[in-house]
């Protein structure tokens, strides 16, 4: 997991690709975290904590629809990304990058489209 100044980097393994890289799924509107039946939101002061209790966590699902936007669901938690004001300053939602092959989320495109 990285924090970049105005993003968030996530860094899956074991299987980097040619140069290196491991895939990644990046959030350019940072997303809700869901501990234990408990929702964190980025602006609530606890959501950095929540998001790094995820560390080392396995990935149990991806998944993008209208209704639940993006959505990475871990053994012990969730990640979720819906349409919200913030999207409008943004030109990208998120992207996930898998050797080299990116998925890019942006406003107004599904699943965002409002």
């Amino acid at each position: 997991m990285v924090f970049v100044e105005d993003y968030i980097q996530l860094l899956f393994d074991p299987d980097p690709d040619q140069d290196g890289a491991p895939p990644h799924l990046d959030f350019f509107v940072l997303p809700t975290v869901v501990l234990a039946q408990s929702s964190f939101a980025p602006t609530d002061e606890r959501w950095a904590r929540a998001l790094t209790a995820l560390i080392g966590s396995t990935v149990l699902a991806f998944r993008t629809s209208p209704e639940a936007g993006l959505e990475l669901r871990l053994d012990t938690g969730t990640v979720s990304l819906q349409a919200n004001p913030e999207f409008d300053a943004a030109v990208e939602v998120a992207l996930l990058d898998v050797h080299g092959t990116w998925d890019v989320w942006r406003p107004g495109e599904r699943p965002f489209k409002r």
